[in-house]
């Protein structure tokens, strides 16, 4: 039962109509059984939210080491980026400082939907659409990706624990 619920959730966040979501717009949906309230749970997935915001925040700034911060920091993360899998917290590390050696090949990310679900009171799971441009960069193309993550709850801060994110140029 519990993979039909995580299996619907997942088929409306993906093939929902893409439309920003400011965070105050957020519906949240109770956990089946929970005894938390409903402000709990939509503060939980407002945390959520934030920490998504703040990774592509810290991806506009240029900055690596604020970026790692919303990623748990663990050997146990994983990241599919297209086609590649990076196993760890320090595999990703290295990638994007060896990738990102100068920080002007990271471009810059325009948001176009953020939708976070909160499926159990410590895990959400959520969608970034996304373009990307490289404003210093006249003939480069423009990127349009997605980007799914599982955000786990670790006492009080919210990490990403799994991500995938896949594009292709326009």
């Amino acid at each position: 039962m519990q993979d039909r619920v995580i299996l619907l959730c997942v088929s409306v966040l993906l093939f929902s109509e893409p439309v920003a979501v400011p965070a105050e717009n957020f519906l949240v949906s109770e956990v089946s059984g929970s005894s938390r309230s409903a402000a709990t749970a939509k503060t939980d997935t407002k945390m959520a939210y934030e920490v998504l915001v703040k990774m592509f925040d810290r991806w506009n700034a240029r900055d690596l080491d604020g970026l790692m911060s919303v990623y748990w920091n663990s050997p146990s993360l994983l990241a599919v980026i297209d086609t590649e899998q990076f196993d760890g917290w320090e595999n990703l590390y290295r990638l994007y400082k060896n990738r990102y050696r100068n920080p002007v090949n990271m471009g810059i990310v325009n948001l176009t939907r953020i939708q976070v679900q909160l499926l159990q009171p410590d895990l959400a799971f959520g969608v970034v659409s996304w373009t990307m441009r490289y404003p210093e960069n006249a003939h480069a193309s423009e990127i349009v990706g997605t980007t799914t993550m599982d955000i786990q709850k670790f006492e009080t801060d919210w990490k990403i624990v799994a991500v995938h994110s896949s594009f292709t140029e326009m």
